[in-house]
């Protein structure tokens, strides 16, 4: 009986001797929070974000944790708890060339440092900024922003290219034709960071172009 991460999911496995031992551990598993079962692998699967208390009761029932697995929890709680205590504060150490205030520098080192968030700041705050320090600070090369098509352009020609020099910007739009023709040349950008600036009804349309990067 096997636990073990796989991409963002924690990945179970067992098998037991007879039909009654295999049920009740079925009927144990499903009692997980967030268990889903998975016929392709013939495993279940449990969410990974605070998965400790679940792999507590595994190891109990006699499930053999993956030490990389338990490594990897063990380090996300600990991040949870920085973050938090993160959050609580007015100023923080976030060394960037962006102009931030002290409570966007809060927001921009807890966006860096908890690894995905939702930054629900109030209007006029300054998420754009944040957003893009944020980026630069975590140095990606590849940057997919998806926005509302009323500021597609705003975010394109203005605030990216306003505060992030450096970076090559693709503006998504047009066509399928014309769209697949910016995809291909920023696929093939190769001379440091670029953002690729679409609107969520394109994301949902070229799943497959975006699958390609």
């Amino acid at each position: 009986m096997l636990v073990k991460k796989r991409e963002n999911k924690i990945q179970i496995t067992f098998t037991a001797p007879t039909r009654t031992e295999f049920m009740a551990l079925v009927a144990f598993v499903k009692t997980l929070p967030g268990s889903v079962w998975h016929a392709p692998t013939k495993s279940w699967f449990i969410p990974l974000p605070d998965s400790m208390p679940s792999l507590d009761r595994l190891r109990e029932r006699g499930f053999a944790i993956q030490p990389e697995l338990l490594a990897y929890v063990v380090a996300d709680q600990d991040r949870a708890r920085a973050s938090i205590e993160l959050a609580g504060r007015e100023d923080a150490e976030f060394d960037s060339p962006l102009p931030l205030y002290p409570f966007q520098r809060v927001v921009s080192a807890f966006m860096v440092q908890s690894g995905s968030c939702l930054n629900a700041c109030g209007v006029r705050t300054g998420k754009t900024i944040m957003t893009i320090a944020t980026i630069k600070k975590l140095g990606t090369v590849k940057n997919l922003i998806i926005v509302p098509g009323s500021v597609l352009f705003q975010w394109g020609e203005e605030e990216l290219p306003k505060w992030d020099r450096d970076a090559k910007v693709f503006i998504i739009y047009g066509n399928k034709t014309q769209r697949s023709r910016i995809y291909e040349e920023a696929r093939n950008y190769s001379a440091g960071r670029f953002y690729v600036v679409l609107t969520y009804d394109v994301a949902r349309n070229d799943v497959e172009e975006l699958e390609k990067f």
